[in-house]
Formats: C-alpha cells, structure tokens, sequence
C-alpha cells in the first residue's frame, strides 16, 4: 500500500507519500468523459530533474495508480515540466 514513483533520469524509487509534487492537472477526454487522467509533476530528490508522472483515475486505475494517487502530497496547479516519472512495477503503454 502506498505505491512508488521511480525516476526515468536516474533510477531512484521513492515512496510516493515522499515524493515533491510540483504541480497537477486533470484530464478527461473529449468523446468519452470516463477516460480520466493526472498529470503531475514530480521532482526527483535525488537528481532533481521534473518528470511528468500520468496516471488513469475512477474505475479505470489499476491498483498500482490508486496507490500511488493515494499517497501523493497535493501539489499546486502549476505547469507540467518535461521529464518521465513512473509508478514504479507499472507497465508503459509501449511496454504492452
């Protein structure tokens, strides 16, 4: 419980609980409403670099999302920085 954000940079994993979350934003899609997204930006407190971590939301999230959106400090509604971040044991979508 609590989930873990790994770092694309470096390779760090953090528990998401811990992680600097720099800014939110909510996505829903345009032809189907229930396609619900999180973009957040997170700092990483090893290197430093702003990743964008994307996760689904509502009955979509897999349990590995629900964990780490759960634990996530709020963050502020500022910009989205480039980057990657990661629920850490979450497959990629090219991953499939």
């Amino acid at each position: 419980m609590g989930g873990r954000v790994r770092c694309e940079s470096c390779g760090t994993t953090v528990e998401a609980a811990s992680a600097e979350v720099v800014g939110t934003r909510r996505l829903e899609g345009a032809s189907d409403p229930a396609d619900m997204s999180m973009v957040h930006a997170i700092r990483c407190p090893s290197c430093g670099v702003v990743g964008a971590l994307v996760t689904r939301y509502g009955p979509e999230a897999s349990e590995v999302e629900a964990d780490v959106l759960v634990a996530l400090p709020r963050g502020s509604d500022r910009g989205i920085a480039p980057g990657s971040m990661g629920p850490a044991g979450a497959r990629r979508s090219s991953e499939s």
